[in-house]
């Protein structure tokens, strides 16, 4: 994501403050891979109170680009977004995201098929860090 900000040193460490890993989870990669576009599940799941709407996809190479927009709630303008947030996926179980609007982080997501049934979960956020803060954590 060249548009955003890369020098790590504008994020805290995402070691081990900000990550975590799952092991032997009873689900096939396949349903992690379908659950980033599947905008309906962001209320169901996680208590959203607004639907997210796909405002661009597109395939490059071995990736799949997806963004999504937040709707503003606040606003009357339909097609102003409190968030969006671009992710690129390959393959079944890794995904790279960077949220810009209401959060500025970024995230990786990867899962690793253990067999048809079970597979490995981790997971990493990078936070960007307050005006002036010059802690990693």
């Amino acid at each position: 994501f060249p548009q955003f900000e890369t020098d790590p040193d504008a994020y805290y460490r995402p070691y081990p403050e900000f990550s975590s890993r799952a092991d032997a989870i009873p689900v096939h990669p396949q349903i992690v891979a379908e659950n980033g576009p599947d905008s309906s599940h962001f209320r169901y799941v996680h208590g959203a109170t607004v639907t997210p709407v796909c405002l661009h996809w597109e395939h490059v190479d071995e990736e799949w680009r997806f963004l999504t927009g937040w709707p503003d709630a606040r606003s009357d303008d339909p097609d102003k977004m409190a968030l969006r947030i671009h992710s690129h996926f390959s393959g079944l179980g890794f995904a790279m995201s960077a949220f810009e609007g209401s959060s500025n982080h970024r995230l990786i997501f990867a899962c690793t098929p253990v067999d048809d049934e079970v597979s490995d979960m981790f997971y990493s956020i990078w936070w960007p860090k307050l005006p002036g803060e010059t802690s990693d954590i």
